[in-house]
């Protein structure tokens, strides 16, 4: 017999797409370690010139980690807790674009807090 809470759904796989994107990120961690920042740039629209750029520094890569990570786990583990849930779809969605959202936004968020309150009472 099945334990009550196992998923009887393949949702679970959802939650490997984060575990693997945090695999590549580990990969990335002697570079930023060692005090240098990662940078990768993709031609968006080339007729414009116009790139699609992401640059990771110690700081982003930790909390890329663990947004990647913890989401992950959180989707494995919501797969069989949520089994048989009418809005388990639902939440599959909303978790996927908060990770998304914490992703790209962290950066730009973390940046200005690092110009507005942290260096001005260091200076």
């Amino acid at each position: 017999m099945a334990h009550p809470h196992a998923p009887s759904n393949h949702l679970w796989l959802f939650g490997l797409i984060p575990l693997t994107i945090a695999g590549f990120l580990i990969t990335l961690v002697p570079q930023t370690a060692a005090g240098d920042f990662v940078s990768f740039s993709y031609a968006w629209v080339p007729a414009l010139n116009i790139n699609l750029s992401f640059r990771l520094d110690g700081l982003s890569l930790l909390m890329a980690l663990l947004v990647t990570g913890v989401g992950g786990l959180t989707l494995i583990y919501a797969s069989g807790y949520m089994n048989g849930d009418a809005k388990i779809n639902r939440f599959f969605v909303y978790l996927g674009l908060f990770m998304i959202a914490m992703n790209v936004s962290w950066p730009g968020i973390m940046k200005q807090v690092l110009n507005v309150y942290i260096v001005p009472i260091l200076i």
